[in-house]
């Protein structure tokens, strides 16, 4: 079989690992090397990365709807191509070229969460469950009938990496269960999403991760679990920014008319912020900018953190 895998971040990498365990991969399609970090050094998609450490030819076209690149792909005639998290949209004239059609790994149980963030969406929610879909792909984003399903739990410690991982897992043993399936010759069905059910998240916007301190305190905590690690939830606080990668959600202890954002307590471990409910969010990993990442205990000291300040 002819297989050509699809796919650009660290969640793509296990679903490719998954396939290559299979069937022989003929090569892989991701996104060209983008510019990271404060000095802008070009770097790597992690699926580039992995294909270039196990030999696997990779292509980054900038954009696969090129009539070269559809030419290219038709000059290949792969048998089947497996897309997870590329980043474009896949045109028709590349849907119509494998022998099997082209199938994709979503992070949502369809049609709930279509688009481009969906573990995202599901810790904002607050949701307790969330799950794998594999499916064909269509003309529309993540349309298409639905060949497996699996659910997966959210727990609350789950952070959006930490959810991301349990669902490439799960993903890697759908695709191999399905790609083992179709070599062995057996009928493998899909069923219709129902579309009148279908919500859809759009990419994370880094101005959308800054905390806005009205919101309900589990709403302000489920915001942080979503953009965990990156892009991070921030706030300021004495006109620095901070990044918070960690925080639960407690109860306030007594009736005092505080304000959102303000300081309830600051003392050792503990450094709580009122919310815009009845609770308080106890910020647990707090990273300042140009700092590295720290406990709340090692961040106030030395700053003059105390009850009464604001973060804004």
């Amino acid at each position: 079989m002819k297989a050509v895998f699809m796919g650009t971040p660290d969640f793509s990498v296990k679903i490719l690992e998954g396939m290559c365990e299979v069937v022989s991969v003929d090569f892989v399609i991701t996104q060209p090397d983008r510019e990271r970090g404060r000095g802008h050094k070009l770097q790597s998609p992690p699926v580039a990365e992995y294909a270039r450490s196990n030999g696997i030819p990779f292509y980054q076209p900038d954009s696969v709807k090129s009539e070269e690149f559809v030419s290219f792909l038709r000059k290949a005639a792969p048998d089947i191509i497996v897309t997870a998290a590329y980043g474009q949209i896949v045109p028709k004239e590349i849907l119509e070229i494998p022998t099997y059609g082209c199938v994709n790994i979503h992070g949502s149980l369809l049609p709930k969460y279509r688009g481009a963030s969906p573990v995202q969406q599901a810790l904002i929610n607050g949701d307790k469950i969330t799950g794998i879909t594999l499916m064909k792909m269509d003309e529309k984003m993540d349309s298409g009938d639905v060949i497996l399903m699996h659910p997966v739990e959210i727990t609350d410690d789950d952070n959006a990496e930490t959810l991301m991982n349990k669902l490439a897992d799960t993903g890697a043993v759908m695709i191999k269960d399905y790609l083992t399936a179709l070599m062995m010759g057996k009928e493998i069905s899909s069923s219709p999403q129902d579309h009148s059910q279908a919500t859809y998240c759009k990419k994370i916007d880094k101005d959308s991760c800054k905390i806005d301190w009205s919101m309900p305190g589990e709403d302000i905590v489920n915001r942080i679990r979503a953009f965990s690690p990156a892009p991070c939830a921030f706030t300021f606080i004495n006109g620095t920014r901070c990044k918070i990668f960690s925080a639960r959600c407690v109860s306030i202890e007594d009736n005092a008319p505080y304000v959102p954002g303000e300081i309830i307590k600051a003392y050792q471990n503990d450094l709580i912020v009122c919310s815009g409910d009845t609770t308080a969010v106890k910020i647990e990993i707090i990273q300042p900018e140009g700092k590295r990442a720290l406990k709340a205990s090692e961040f106030m000291p030395g700053r003059e953190i105390s009850a009464g300040m604001r973060f804004e």
